[in-house]
């Protein structure tokens, strides 16, 4: 659930056609639907929330601010998305000459 600005009441994020929100199986099923549509294989809501953490890291938003996007209250939770992935440490070397 989202929280709009200034509420403390949590809304849906997502709505079904009938205006209802959507569960966790239909929003399951609408990310596999539209990332087979893309020609992404391997693609899930965690992915997603995943690769959206660590390009905020890579762009350099602070640890904090991806922690109150994500909704965690635990910096060391987050603190996994600034572990180096492969490419991360291939590009490294790579810029190292």
């Amino acid at each position: 659930m989202a929280q709009r600005e200034g509420e403390t009441k949590n809304w849906p994020l997502f709505l079904g056609q009938r205006g209802d929100p959507l569960g966790d199986n239909g929003i399951r099923y609408l990310v596999r639907k539209y990332a087979r549509l893309a020609g992404l294989e391997n693609c899930s809501p965690h992915t997603l929330r995943h690769t959206f953490a660590k390009r905020l890291v890579d762009a350099g938003v602070s640890l904090e601010k991806v922690a109150a996007l994500l909704g965690h209250e635990d910096l060391n939770t987050t603190r996994i998305y600034t572990v180096p992935s492969l490419d991360d440490l291939a590009g490294a070397v790579e810029r190292a000459g």
